[in-house]
Protein backbone atom coordinates (compact mmCIF):
# COMPACT_ATOMS: atom_id res chain seq x y z
CA UNK A 1 0.00 0.00 0.00
CA UNK A 2 1.51 3.28 -1.16
CA UNK A 3 -0.86 5.66 0.43
CA UNK A 4 -2.85 6.35 3.40
CA UNK A 5 -6.31 6.57 1.06
CA UNK A 6 -5.42 2.49 0.34
CA UNK A 7 -4.17 2.05 3.80
CA UNK A 8 -7.37 3.30 5.28
CA UNK A 9 -9.38 1.57 2.80
CA UNK A 10 -8.31 -1.67 3.38
CA UNK A 11 -8.53 -0.85 7.37
CA UNK A 12 -12.45 -0.06 6.99
CA UNK A 13 -11.93 -3.36 5.05
CA UNK A 14 -11.11 -5.89 7.22
CA UNK A 15 -13.08 -4.33 10.31
CA UNK A 16 -15.99 -4.96 8.20
CA UNK A 17 -14.11 -8.38 7.93
CA UNK A 18 -14.21 -8.92 11.39
CA UNK A 19 -17.74 -8.11 12.13
CA UNK A 20 -18.80 -11.21 10.15
CA UNK A 21 -17.76 -12.39 13.38
CA UNK A 22 -21.19 -11.36 14.31
CA UNK A 23 -22.45 -13.77 11.62
CA UNK A 24 -21.15 -16.84 13.46
CA UNK A 25 -23.44 -15.62 16.25
CA UNK A 26 -26.30 -15.08 14.40
CA UNK A 27 -25.96 -18.28 12.49
CA UNK A 28 -25.73 -20.53 16.10
CA UNK A 29 -28.71 -18.54 17.63
CA UNK A 30 -30.92 -19.11 14.43
CA UNK A 31 -29.54 -22.58 13.93
CA UNK A 32 -31.91 -23.31 10.53
CA UNK A 33 -29.81 -24.12 8.21
CA UNK A 34 -33.01 -23.05 5.39
CA UNK A 35 -33.08 -19.75 7.25
CA UNK A 36 -28.91 -19.08 6.96
CA UNK A 37 -28.87 -20.25 3.25
CA UNK A 38 -31.51 -18.08 2.15
CA UNK A 39 -30.18 -15.13 3.97
CA UNK A 40 -27.10 -15.45 2.53
CA UNK A 41 -29.05 -15.66 -1.24
CA UNK A 42 -30.49 -12.16 -0.62
CA UNK A 43 -27.64 -10.75 0.63
CA UNK A 44 -25.71 -12.22 -2.38
CA UNK A 45 -27.99 -10.73 -4.74
CA UNK A 46 -28.44 -7.69 -2.53
CA UNK A 47 -24.69 -7.37 -3.44
CA UNK A 48 -24.66 -8.09 -7.21
CA UNK A 49 -27.71 -4.80 -7.49
CA UNK A 50 -25.59 -2.64 -5.49
CA UNK A 51 -22.09 -3.87 -7.76
CA UNK A 52 -24.50 -3.41 -11.38
CA UNK A 53 -26.02 -0.56 -10.10
CA UNK A 54 -23.07 1.41 -8.84
CA UNK A 55 -21.10 0.35 -12.45
CA UNK A 56 -23.57 1.24 -14.65
CA UNK A 57 -25.19 4.48 -12.96
CA UNK A 58 -22.89 5.09 -9.87
CA UNK A 59 -25.18 4.61 -7.24
CA UNK A 60 -24.21 3.23 -3.86
CA UNK A 61 -21.34 5.75 -3.88
CA UNK A 62 -20.54 4.61 -0.22
CA UNK A 63 -18.48 1.28 -1.58
CA UNK A 64 -15.90 3.78 -2.65
CA UNK A 65 -14.90 3.78 1.29
CA UNK A 66 -14.72 -0.06 1.38
CA UNK A 67 -13.90 -1.29 -1.86
CA UNK A 68 -10.57 -1.06 -3.56
CA UNK A 69 -9.89 1.18 -6.70
CA UNK A 70 -9.40 -1.75 -8.86
CA UNK A 71 -12.17 -3.74 -7.78
CA UNK A 72 -14.29 -0.82 -8.14
CA UNK A 73 -13.34 -0.68 -11.90
CA UNK A 74 -13.42 -4.24 -12.75
CA UNK A 75 -15.95 -6.10 -9.94
CA UNK A 76 -17.63 -3.99 -7.17
CA UNK A 77 -17.75 -5.99 -3.59
CA UNK A 78 -15.86 -9.12 -5.03
CA UNK A 79 -14.61 -9.26 -1.53
CA UNK A 80 -18.02 -9.34 0.03
CA UNK A 81 -19.31 -11.30 -2.82
CA UNK A 82 -16.91 -14.43 -2.17
CA UNK A 83 -16.92 -13.77 1.77
CA UNK A 84 -20.96 -15.00 1.39
CA UNK A 85 -20.45 -16.96 -1.13
CA UNK A 86 -18.18 -19.11 0.38
CA UNK A 87 -20.19 -19.27 3.50
CA UNK A 88 -23.29 -19.67 1.37
CA UNK A 89 -21.10 -22.87 0.12
CA UNK A 90 -20.42 -24.41 3.97
CA UNK A 91 -23.97 -23.53 4.84
CA UNK A 92 -25.90 -25.57 1.73
CA UNK A 93 -23.15 -28.54 2.17
CA UNK A 94 -21.77 -29.19 6.01
CA UNK A 95 -23.61 -28.48 9.33
CA UNK A 96 -23.78 -25.25 12.10
CA UNK A 97 -20.86 -25.60 13.49
CA UNK A 98 -18.47 -26.13 10.84
CA UNK A 99 -20.00 -22.99 9.22
CA UNK A 100 -19.49 -21.20 12.46
CA UNK A 101 -15.98 -22.23 12.52
CA UNK A 102 -15.86 -21.48 8.79
CA UNK A 103 -17.40 -17.92 9.53
CA UNK A 104 -14.91 -17.33 12.68
CA UNK A 105 -11.84 -17.88 10.53
CA UNK A 106 -12.52 -16.08 7.26
CA UNK A 107 -13.69 -13.23 9.67
CA UNK A 108 -11.33 -12.68 12.74
CA UNK A 109 -8.02 -14.57 11.38
CA UNK A 110 -8.46 -13.26 8.31
CA UNK A 111 -9.47 -9.96 8.79
CA UNK A 112 -6.50 -9.58 11.68
CA UNK A 113 -3.67 -11.05 9.58
CA UNK A 114 -4.02 -8.20 7.13
CA UNK A 115 -4.40 -5.51 9.57
CA UNK A 116 -1.22 -7.14 11.29
CA UNK A 117 0.53 -8.01 8.42
CA UNK A 118 0.21 -4.25 6.74
CA UNK A 119 0.73 -2.14 10.12
CA UNK A 120 3.80 -4.34 11.27
CA UNK A 121 5.19 -6.58 8.85
CA UNK A 122 8.31 -6.07 7.67
CA UNK A 123 9.64 -9.91 6.38
CA UNK A 124 7.51 -10.76 3.58
CA UNK A 125 6.81 -14.28 2.51
CA UNK A 126 9.54 -15.71 0.28
CA UNK A 127 6.77 -17.65 -2.02
CA UNK A 128 4.25 -14.58 -1.97
CA UNK A 129 5.82 -11.12 -1.35
CA UNK A 130 2.48 -9.20 -0.99
CA UNK A 131 2.11 -11.61 2.67
CA UNK A 132 4.21 -11.18 5.24
CA UNK A 133 5.35 -13.57 8.16
CA UNK A 134 3.79 -11.61 10.88
CA UNK A 135 0.22 -11.33 9.02
CA UNK A 136 0.29 -15.35 8.49
CA UNK A 137 1.62 -15.59 12.44
CA UNK A 138 -1.39 -14.05 13.26
CA UNK A 139 -3.81 -15.75 10.90
CA UNK A 140 -2.31 -18.97 12.45
CA UNK A 141 -2.61 -18.27 15.91
CA UNK A 142 -6.22 -17.41 15.62
CA UNK A 143 -7.28 -19.86 13.07
CA UNK A 144 -5.72 -22.31 15.55
CA UNK A 145 -7.67 -20.84 18.92
CA UNK A 146 -10.78 -21.00 17.28
CA UNK A 147 -9.95 -24.57 16.36
CA UNK A 148 -9.07 -25.58 19.33
CA UNK A 149 -12.33 -23.85 21.26
CA UNK A 150 -14.23 -26.06 18.76
CA UNK A 151 -12.81 -29.43 18.42
CA UNK A 152 -10.59 -29.93 21.76
CA UNK A 153 -7.74 -31.24 20.33
CA UNK A 154 -4.10 -29.55 19.83
CA UNK A 155 -2.34 -31.50 17.25
CA UNK A 156 -5.91 -31.59 14.81
CA UNK A 157 -6.01 -28.31 15.60
CA UNK A 158 -2.41 -27.19 14.73
CA UNK A 159 -2.47 -29.56 11.59
CA UNK A 160 -5.49 -27.47 10.29
CA UNK A 161 -4.82 -24.23 11.20
CA UNK A 162 -1.25 -24.74 9.55
CA UNK A 163 -2.73 -26.12 6.74
CA UNK A 164 -5.70 -23.02 6.52
CA UNK A 165 -2.76 -20.58 6.63
CA UNK A 166 -0.59 -22.24 4.09
CA UNK A 167 -3.18 -22.08 1.76
CA UNK A 168 -4.41 -18.13 2.82
CA UNK A 169 -1.01 -17.40 2.13
CA UNK A 170 -0.69 -18.43 -1.37
CA UNK A 171 -1.08 -16.46 -4.22
CA UNK A 172 -3.24 -18.34 -6.33
CA UNK A 173 -6.00 -17.17 -8.49
CA UNK A 174 -9.24 -17.55 -6.45
CA UNK A 175 -10.30 -14.80 -3.61
CA UNK A 176 -9.20 -15.79 -0.18
CA UNK A 177 -12.12 -15.24 1.28
CA UNK A 178 -13.73 -18.02 -0.95
CA UNK A 179 -10.97 -20.76 -0.28
CA UNK A 180 -10.70 -20.18 3.15
CA UNK A 181 -14.39 -20.71 4.00
CA UNK A 182 -14.24 -23.96 1.85
CA UNK A 183 -10.59 -25.57 2.65
CA UNK A 184 -11.90 -25.31 6.50
CA UNK A 185 -14.97 -27.05 5.54
CA UNK A 186 -13.20 -29.71 3.23
CA UNK A 187 -10.93 -30.22 6.59
CA UNK A 188 -13.48 -30.91 9.05
CA UNK A 189 -16.00 -33.26 6.61
CA UNK A 190 -12.20 -35.32 6.85
CA UNK A 191 -11.82 -35.26 10.22
CA UNK A 192 -15.67 -36.22 10.70
CA UNK A 193 -15.03 -38.84 7.85
CA UNK A 194 -11.86 -40.50 9.23
CA UNK A 195 -12.06 -40.20 12.80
Amino acid sequence: MKDSKSYDIEIRRKLVHISGAFLSIAFILIYDKLIITLSLIIIIIILLVISGMYKKYGAFKFIELFERKSDLETFPTKGAMFFFLGILIVAIISNVETLVISTLILSISDGLSTIIGKFFGRMPLPYNKRKTLEGSLTFFITSFLIFYIFLKDIIISFIFSSIVTLLESLNLKINDNFIIPISVMLLLEMKHKLL
